[in-house]
């Protein structure tokens, strides 16, 4: 089955940036005195394409065991994955 991806309301789409091949990381949180405390993860997605290109596309793949897989155009596999500091992040690899 080849889907386009998930739909909002609106008419943006979500998809993966660069048609996949990242993996998120963590950003700690660096405050300094004059700073603005932030810190968070890296984006792999992006939710305001409001038209959908052949490398933006997922394919969801039923693996037989009543789990699902999403595919990127590119080959990729949405994944999730704990790093070596424990934060559970995604990657699209």
């Amino acid at each position: 089955m080849n889907f386009s991806k998930v739909k909002e309301e609106s008419v943006h789409t979500a998809t993966a940036l660069g048609g996949g091949g990242q993996v998120q990381k963590y950003h700690p949180q660096d405050c300094g005195m004059f700073e603005v405390c932030i810190g968070g993860c890296s984006t792999l997605f992006h939710t305001d394409a409001t038209q959908i290109q052949g490398w933006e596309k997922f394919r969801v793949i039923d693996q037989g065991n009543c789990t699902y897989a999403n595919q990127t155009a590119g080959g990729f596999f949405v994944e999730i994955y704990k790093d070596l500091s424990a934060y559970t992040l995604l990657a699209i690899r």
